[in-house]
């Protein structure tokens, strides 16, 4: 797409990067082809078995050091966040959506290490390769299906986040503002009253 900068080939070997686009990108070079190099080593390390798409750019953003408080805050704000299910599927053209998907895959592999520890990459991984499946290695390493963590990741982020979509919205951002003008007169008139009180 017209996004990309950088691809890993399915092949596990070859990565090709846009040296022409990629300094005007903010990871820079040297992010960019850490990114791609994971890519490489999850295709390599689990032997081509097939990995879901947000655990493949979740990672590669994690450990490329990507991450920004900001990219949290962008995929937050502009709404629901997508479902691992729509995040299984190759990300959209749009680069808008497709930065959505980046970032919410990242809070994915996030939420991953906050429930299992940062080992369950590695083990994950490895059991994929084992097994030649991704749900099946997921249930035998958890204990949970990976339909059950899809739920549970929704639900903690509409959770943790969910106060900061409302208060953004103008309704509310409007009300809060009222009530801190209120605030702020009703202070300023006190202090007033107070002020000609002292005075002879």
């Amino acid at each position: 797409p017209d996004w990309g900068v950088g691809v890993a080939f399915p092949d596990g070997k070859t990565i090709v990067i846009d040296c022409q686009t990629a300094p005007d990108v903010r990871r820079g070079l040297d992010e960019i082809f850490l990114h791609e190099l994971v890519h490489i080593l999850l295709i390599q390390g689990s032997l081509e078995t097939r990995l879901p798409h947000w655990f493949h750019e979740g990672l590669a953003q994690k450990l490329s050091g990507e991450w920004r408080v900001k990219d949290t805050l962008s995929v937050i704000l502009s709404g629901r966040v997508p479902s691992l299910y729509s995040l299984d599927k190759p990300f959209p053209a749009n680069s808008m959506l497709a930065d959505k998907a980046y970032r919410a895959s990242l809070l994915a592999i996030n939420f991953l290490e906050q429930e299992y520890g940062r080992e369950i990459y590695g083990q994950l991984i490895a059991e994929t390769a084992f097994t030649g499946d991704f749900r099946k290695a997921f249930y035998n390493l958890t204990n949970d299906s990976l339909d059950e963590f899809a739920f549970r990741f929704r639900n903690k982020i509409q959770i943790k986040y969910g106060w900061l979509v409302i208060i953004t919205r103008w309704p509310t951002m409007f009300v809060i503002m009222a009530v801190v003008f209120a605030i702020g007169a009703i202070r300023k008139i006190i202090l007033r009253k107070r002020m000609l009180a002292a005075m002879e």
